[in-house]
């Protein structure tokens, strides 16, 4: 964030942790639990602070969800939900919720 503050870029960071992520593919892992990911997403979003900043949250998270089963996919939902309003807490934060490629899912 300082960094890109002083170079005055506007820095695009991928927010990328949460539970079962990728289903266990290629990129798998991701937090243990709820609690870990709440924890985790709480100090990615006091990182970015009062500066400006563009995060792409959770790439896959939403078009990944076929693998999971329903309570997971609850889980999944409620933990984006939780994602975006600790994001959006941050006055110069712009959140983008990826939602997969035209390829991957009609």
């Amino acid at each position: 964030m300082s960094a890109a503050a002083n170079a005055g870029a506007l820095p695009v960071l991928v927010a990328y942790h949460i539970p079962q992520r990728d289903c266990g593919s290629y990129s798998a892992g991701g937090a243990q639990s709820t609690e870990a990911y709440r924890a985790w997403i709480d100090n990615f979003a006091a990182g970015i602070g009062d500066r400006p900043a563009a995060v792409v949250l959770e790439p896959d998270a939403v078009a990944g969800l076929d693998c999971l089963n329903a309570a997971d996919q609850q889980r999944r939902y409620e933990l984006l939900r939780y994602a975006v309003d600790a994001l959006k807490s941050r006055p110069q934060a712009a959140v983008y919720v990826d939602g997969g490629h035209s390829g991957w899912h009609s």
